[in-house]
């Protein structure tokens, strides 16, 4: 029996192919799985509460003590490998960074705040070299894109059942996360989702693409987050037309075109615009949106506050130098609403 040799060019791609994996990509999956179902936010649960100790805050604080060390102990066993090494020196920025971060909470007036937040910056650059090192071909790719899709699902569907009387009358879902943070991680679970289906037309992506698209697209139109949900639209509808979902499209767009031209004539769909209207200003007025939502004022605070400390900063996660601002009527601890300004007035230049 002949054996037909495989051309030399391809045979770099075979053997990456049928290399094996690394031990550490369970746990570093592992890990992942359990810092992304603590990440919820303690709304005063009484089942999340013993006595004055939050226990959600216990598994978060568990979950980032677990990862540091797992993420520290591979990167020890492994940093003399060639190929690990070029990848701490592509994190380098970010891993300095994150120290900085850390030096900051040294003069920040919310040192708790800075603390948990700068660890969480390591940690999540710690992550980032993780990735890398057990990063071996397709196989991982597709293994890590799997169960990120499968995880954003799995928070998704937590909020939504911890929400359902919430979004039942149509309020934003605000039990145990921020609105626009459930948009943004729903967006990634979808776009992840129809991605790894656009490019590598996986199995897994056809099983799962009703259920947890379904289930992401959902919560990232009920969470109401507008910016977010119209650059999830930007990238999904092309990403649909050219998957040949083409009918999909034209069908949702011919739907529009409908309710649209019956609209004098169905008291039903008469009231449509004034939903519309309700879901987009979500209870603000007209000069609310002129200012985005009142961002310009926490921005024009903060450029005031930058100046204050131009090169260190006030601590990470804090805006001015006590920590808190007069915003929106009140004295209240805030985030810049804007990534450069965030780092800027939390880490200076």
């Amino acid at each position: 029996m002949s054996t037909i040799a495989k051309p030399a060019f391809i045979l770099p791609y075979v053997q990456r192919r049928v290399e094996r994996r690394t031990p550490y990509l369970l746990p570093v999956v592992a890990i992942c799985w359990f810092l992304s179902e603590v990440c919820l936010s303690n709304p005063g649960h009484p089942a999340l509460n013993l006595g004055n100790i939050d226990m959600l805050a216990v598994a978060k604080g568990a979950s980032r003590i677990t990862a540091l060390m797992i993420f520290g102990h591979m990167i020890l066993r492994t940093h003399t490998q060639p190929r690990v090494t070029a990848i701490l020196l592509r994190c380098t920025p970010l891993i300095v960074f994150g120290l900085w971060t850390l030096a900051t909470c040294l003069w920040s007036p919310i040192k708790t705040i800075s603390i948990g937040h700068a660890s969480e910056t390591v940690m999540l650059s710690m992550l980032a070299i993780a990735v890398g090192i057990v990063y071996r071909g397709e196989r991982d790719l597709e293994y890590l894109l799997r169960n990120l899709v499968l995880m954003v699902s799995g928070v998704m569907l937590i909020i939504f059942l911890f929400n359902w009387d919430v979004i039942g009358t149509g309020q934003r879902p605000t039990n145990y996360m921020q609105p626009n943070n459930t948009a943004g991680i729903a967006s990634i679970g979808l776009l992840t989702l129809l991605l790894s289906r656009f490019f590598w037309n996986w199995t897994w992506t056809r099983k799962l693409m009703w259920p947890c698209g379904l289930l992401c697209g959902f919560m990232v139109f009920v969470a109401q987050s507008r910016s977010c949900l119209i650059v999830t639209a930007l990238i999904a509808v092309p990403l649909l037309w050219k998957m040949q979902k083409r009918a999909l499209v034209v069908a949702g767009a011919a739907a529009i075109g409908i309710i649209a031209a019956l609209l004098p004539y169905s008291q039903w769909i008469s009231k449509l615009p004034d939903a519309v209207s309700s879901y987009v200003m979500r209870g603000q007025k007209v000069e609310d949106a002129y200012t985005v939502s009142g961002r310009t004022e926490v921005w024009d605070i903060a450029i005031k506050s930058f100046r204050e400390s131009p090169l260190f900063g006030h601590g990470y996660y804090s805006m001015t130098n006590t920590g808190k601002m007069y915003v929106w009527g009140a004295e209240r601890w805030q985030t810049a609403h804007n990534v450069y300004l965030h780092v800027l007035t939390g880490t200076g230049l």
